[in-house]
């Protein structure tokens, strides 16, 4: 039996999604948005997609705080041959929603 310890676990942030509304229809589009790149890019990105002019200001930021941790392989099957009746640990998920709008 292995024990799995905090120094061994990688965590690594996920992306945020960005909306923005598809002109003339009622639907958004969504994209990804990496720690790294600006709203700018994020912006280029749209007008890419949907060939139409995007301002900034019409993008929307679902922000959500996840942490998402990977285990080597072996710490996996180790955590598999745990015959204990401990439960294995998930992912903490905090979501925090800067702005989204329905639209109906």
């Amino acid at each position: 039996m292995f024990l799995l310890l905090d120094s061994e676990k990688e965590f690594h942030i996920l992306p945020h999604r960005v909306f923005v509304p598809i002109p003339g229809s009622a639907v958004m589009l969504c994209d990804y948005k990496f720690g790294d790149e600006s709203a700018e890019e994020i912006r280029d990105h749209f007008i890419e997609m949907l060939d139409h002019r995007i301002q900034i200001e019409d993008l929307e930021i679902a922000e959500e705080m996840n942490t998402v941790y990977v285990s080597s392989p072996m710490n996996t099957e180790a955590t598999l041959d745990n015959t204990d009746d401990e439960q294995p640990k998930q992912p903490i998920k905090t979501t925090i929603v800067l702005k989204i709008q329905q639209n109906i």
